[in-house]
């Protein structure tokens, strides 16, 4: 058997439950035969004197890093969980009769089991999923109490099991009556009236595209070759023409932060009536808008730009999938579509162009597959499969980024009080880290005192030919740190960009409608920017909201695929390790995109005197589909 390595005692001691250990507990836990315990005292003392872990007193060992993976400490689902959960009070859980007691095991494990007095639960079904009001809290044994506020259903069933995740996170499912009675207000009469102060775009070729199931279309584009290389026109959705500072749906649009895209249903961050029909953009109808026209050299540099209001009618709404065969299919053009074929030929040659150099300037192009659901006519889930992406997603993609640039470019050099995305380098102990998962499995990642992207992005173009592209990119990814809203006019790490906003998806982010009203400020020579202590706030809350909405579709998505393979027990599939951990190893199987768990006991149990690296192939069988945990456990098959 081979020697631990320094991974896997780092991953022991960063984990959330983990107390300072000594060196005999460390080799219980990480299972280190005898004949290799030398060599592990060697490894410690060289991560002591790297700096990386610390000797305390009585002769134990703690982990010096700073920062914390999200599978060791405690995960953006709990931190998304009890920003909701300490603000209401509330949590959801599910049920325990015995007897006379009665207690709720709230669904976030890190909050303790809840005691409910007997006259409290008397009434309602064991095993039940309930939302449990906190009334007491116990400072010396951290134990907690607390009525039934409501019942959810019975825990493990799939609709009950869905709604708990509306209640997990505190999710708005309806909007205020005043606030849907402000948004029916909103008049388009004064229309006509606005054109004039406005460019108007309406005989340029617009198109949008999107998803084949989209229903909100903020973002519009055209183009046109000129003399010196191409004109580029990013038309976002005007929403700050409508949605006024401090107006009730302005406070609810903030509060919310985002939208949020689950499996089931979109909860919008504006009433349908904004969001899906007086800003979306749909095609030959006349929208308000602001526009970013760019200009690009025949190389793709940009060598200008404008940002103004502007009206425009979209000629077409397109989707993903017919931009992508239209582009790959050869011979004669229907002459209906001549010119439209045209216009998206070029936008794919200006695409690669921008694309190439912003990849030469240190872009970190990761391929990190999302999962797609496929459903039956019946819109039951039958399949979950790697979703496709084609040019049209990198057109489109490649176009916001460079708006987004431009406007970020824009914001820094007016030098006003605004928000912007920034990516921050990541710090050298994640880097360590990264460098120590990669060696094993074959790749030489070196770096000097202050990465850069084009230290990581060299790895990931190591990776592009090989099975293990997709662990490789995703151990990248978790080394980095988050992008967030800022008031700084920092970097953005990931996509080599020394200025960068959100400007493109107004209807669905709050930080764009923020920059839209900056925008809109500069161009009345206003006065009335935000004030730095407010867009902090603002900052602050929308990267929190982002968080949550980023864990409540995970969580969803986990959700969907324990449902669909609870009917696939004991089959048995290839898959490949993505994680290893000391309390067991992550698996992604091939026949059906989900993840599975095999837990430390089975890993020991089967170990066979071999040694488990990321990146193997094995073959597992499905053991369990736990719906309540959301999780799927797996077992090696022969």
């Amino acid at each position: 058997m081979k020697e631990p390595k320094k991974e896997e005692i780092l991953q022991l001691l960063e984990r959330s439950d983990s107390k300072p250990m000594r060196i005999k507990e460390m080799e219980q836990k990480l299972n280190v035969p005898r004949e290799n315990r030398s060599i592990f005292k060697k490894m410690l003392r060289s991560l002591t004197t790297e700096g990386r872990v610390k000797r305390i007193k009585g002769g134990r060992y703690v982990s010096a890093s700073e920062k914390k993976t999200s599978e060791t400490k405690k995960t953006s689902k709990s931190r998304a969980r009890s920003f909701t959960q300490e603000k209401k009070s509330k949590v959801v859980g599910k049920l325990l009769k015995r007897k006379n007691r009665f207690v709720v095991l709230p669904k976030n494990d890190d909050i303790p089991k809840i005691k409910i007095e007997p006259a409290e639960g008397k009434g309602f079904k064991n095993g039940s999923l309930v939302v449990v009001e906190i009334t007491k809290r116990n400072d010396k044994d951290k134990s907690l109490e607390g009525k039934i506020s409501s019942v959810i259903g019975q825990s493990g069933d799939i609709r009950s099991e869905r709604k708990s995740i509306l209640y997990e996170y505190d999710l708005p499912l309806k909007f205020p009556r005043n606030v849907i009675k402000y948004a029916e207000k909103i008049s388009r009469g004064d229309l006509k009236a606005r054109t004039s102060e406005r460019k108007d775009l309406r005989d340029i070729l617009t198109v949008t595209i999107d998803n084949d199931d989209a229903r909100d279309f903020d973002d519009a584009i055209s183009i046109e070759k000129t003399r010196k290389g191409y004109k580029l026109w990013v038309s976002i959705a005007d929403v700050s023409y409508y949605v006024k500072k401090r107006s009730p749906l302005d406070k609810e649009a903030f509060k919310r932060g985002n939208s949020y895209y689950l499996p089931q249903m979109v909860i919008p961050m504006l009433p349908e009536v904004l969001s899906n029909n007086l800003c979306s953009l749909v095609p030959r109808e006349d929208r308000l808008t602001k526009t970013v026209e760019m200009d690009f050299s025949i190389r793709g540099e940009l060598n200008g730009y404008k940002i103004y209001d502007s009206i425009i009618n979209s000629d077409h709404r397109l989707t993903y999938s017919w931009v992508s065969e239209t582009l790959s299919r050869k011979g004669k053009v229907k002459k209906n579509l001549r010119e439209l074929v045209t216009n998206i030929k070029l936008m794919r040659e200006l695409f690669r162009k921008l694309k190439k150099k912003r990849i030469d300037n240190g872009e970190l192009d990761f391929d990190i597959p999302e999962a797609d659901l496929v459903r039956d006519e019946k819109g039951e889930i039958i399949n979950v499969v790697k979703a496709e992406r084609n040019i049209a997603h990198g057109i489109i993609e490649e176009f916001m980024i460079a708006a987004n640039n431009a406007v970020g470019i824009y914001l820094s050099n007016k030098g006003v009080n605004s928000l912007y995305r920034i990516h921050e380098r990541p710090d050298q102990t994640a880097m360590i880290e990264l460098r120590d998962s990669l060696q094993p499995i074959g790749y030489n990642f070196s770096f000097g005192k202050e990465v850069s992207p084009m230290d990581i992005q060299s790895v990931i173009f190591d990776a592009q030919n090989r099975k293990d592209k997709s662990v490789v990119n995703m151990l990248i990814l978790k080394s980095m740190k988050r992008a967030i809203y800022s008031t700084r006019d920092d970097i953005h790490f990931g996509l080599a960009l020394d200025k960068y906003t959100h400007f493109t998806s107004p209807i669905r982010r709050y930080p764009d409608l923020i920059v839209h009203r900056t925008i809109d400020e500069l161009n009345s020579k206003s006065t009335k920017n935000y004030d730095q202590k407010t867009l902090d706030r603002i900052a602050e809350h929308c990267s929190v909201t982002e968080r949550r909405s980023d864990e409540v579709e995970r969580e969803a998505m986990d959700l969907e695929r324990a449902n669909l393979v609870k009917t696939r027990i004991g089959e048995t599939f290839n898959g490949k390790i993505i994680s290893i951990m000391p309390f067991g190893m992550f698996i992604e199987l091939d026949r059906i995109f989900v993840e599975g768990f095999i837990p430390r006991a089975e890993m020991k149990a089967n170990r066979r005197k071999r040694w488990f690296q990321i990146g193997d192939q094995i073959k597992v069988k499905i053991t369990e589909a736990d719906l309540e945990r959301r999780r799927i456990t797996l077992a090696f098959s022969s």
